[in-house]
């Protein structure tokens, strides 16, 4: 069963897995992306806001730095 799903989805024998575990009895299998910016560039947008407000928001922070 396992081999089957594994090769339904295209995973290679040397791929790297990330190996989570979900209460008791659940295992959850995540092939590492070789690039973590490219895998994960754009996905949390409804977290953190689009890339005009994430500019916004980091201008806003680093005025703060400033003592006057």
């Amino acid at each position: 069963m396992p081999a089957k799903a594994v090769r339904e989805l295209g995973w290679k024998a040397d791929d790297k897995l990330i190996v989570e575990t979900e209460g008791e009895n659940v295992i959850v299998l995540t092939r590492k992306p070789e690039d973590f910016a490219d895998a994960y560039a754009g996905k949390f947008g409804d977290l953190f806001g689009d890339h005009d407000e994430i500019l916004a928001y980091l201008d806003e922070e680093r005025r703060s730095w400033d003592p006057d």
